[in-house]
């Protein structure tokens, strides 16, 4: 048996005298970085967690196209993203400054109130931080036909969807409300639905008023307005620019005519541009990739959905007028500028 033993342990000694060359070449190798980057070059943060919106808004297709785009580059860029549904703007925010998520889409307004906000425990929300600016998101106003509306004054008395809570419609229907001179208890009823049930409880003629701010063209607002009874509703000028000068990070936007049956002409209303926004602490070099591999696939975006057709490199990229802009984004422009200045393309 000893000699067995002995035998056998002799073996194993010789097999890894033999292997010792292939061992050390691979444990030299486990310590350089995949894909050819230098050591470094690792980075954390590597995984980012999207927040977007309920399946029936557009924050919900801009965010999963984002990832997509991320996600094509991921053997290069070693970024992997994954697009998550929330209830919207307000718990996105919230989600990113306390570190629930690594990125959300948001509006401005609300990313500043967030960033703004002085609390006496914590004060997360100072450290968000800018990654891009994405679509318009103009105020919709949609009536039933039979409700005989025909300016937005004369919503009082009528049932109204309020919008979920924490989510941007909420917050878009309570501020027009307010600048309306309303309250909930103008109307007959009200409800908080999110957009789906929304536009199920619309079609169904349990409501008479909807308003929210999707990307267009919105499948959502062409059945409302094609298939269930709706019509747009326009604001004055002078109601717009009561609003936006009591929201100074809103604008006036024009939805082109044309879209839906029925309105071949513009319609005049007021909106923000959304924000896609992080912290402060997630990985500057995480960041830079996930921005460089969205501008490499913005052209297979826009042929993928009409909402993406507006979006623009340098204005998606421009300073922030709410929150800082993210130390990752800085980056990679400085890159862009320093490989254009030297006729090459931007590097990863």
């Amino acid at each position: 048996m000893p000699e067995t033993i002995g035998a056998r342990a002799g073996a194993y000694r010789r097999c890894i005298l033999d292997r010792l060359p292939m061992l050390a070449l691979a444990f030299a190798a486990s310590l350089t970085c995949p894909h050819g980057y230098a050591e470094e070059d690792v980075f954390r943060d590597k995984f980012i967690s999207l927040g977007t919106s309920s399946r029936s808004g557009t924050f919900h297709v801009v965010g999963t196209n984002l990832c997509e785009a991320v996600n094509q580059e991921r053997k290069t860029s070693l970024v992997r993203c994954v697009p998550y549904n929330t209830v919207g703007s307000e718990y996105n925010a919230k989600a990113v400054a306390y570190g629930e998520l690594s990125m959300g889409i948001t509006r401005p307004d609300i990313a500043y109130a967030e960033f703004k906000r002085k609390n006496v425990s914590d004060n997360h929300g100072a450290d968000l931080r800018a990654v891009m600016s994405l679509h318009s998101t103009p105020v919709m106003m949609i009536v039933r036909r039979a409700a005989n509306i025909t300016d937005a004054s004369q919503i009082a008395g009528h049932s109204i969807n309020l919008g979920n809570r924490g989510s941007s419609q909420r917050l878009t229907v309570e501020l027009l409300i307010k600048q309306l001179g309303l309250t909930q208890a103008s109307f007959s009823a009200v409800t908080e639905l999110h957009t789906t049930q929304m536009g199920e409880a619309f079609c169904q003629g349990k409501i008479d008023v909807i308003i929210e701010s999707l990307g267009h063209p919105s499948p959502f607002y062409k059945k409302m307005i094609e298939e269930c009874g709706g019509q747009i509703v326009s604001f004055s000028p002078d109601f717009i620019d009561k609003v936006i000068a009591a929201n100074p990070l809103m604008s006036r936007i024009s939805i082109p005519g044309g879209l839906y049956a029925g309105y071949p002409q513009p319609v005049s209303t007021f909106g923000f541009r959304a924000l896609l926004v992080t912290r402060s602490d997630v990985s500057e070099e995480a960041v830079r990739r996930f921005v460089a591999s969205v501008m490499n696939g913005l052209e297979k975006m826009k042929a993928a959905d009409p909402v993406f057709q507006e979006f623009d490199a340098d204005k998606m990229l421009s300073p922030s007028v709410a929150i800082p802009q993210h130390a990752g984004v800085v980056n990679y422009l400085n890159n862009r500028k320093t490989t254009a200045s030297h006729g090459t393309s931007t590097a990863r």
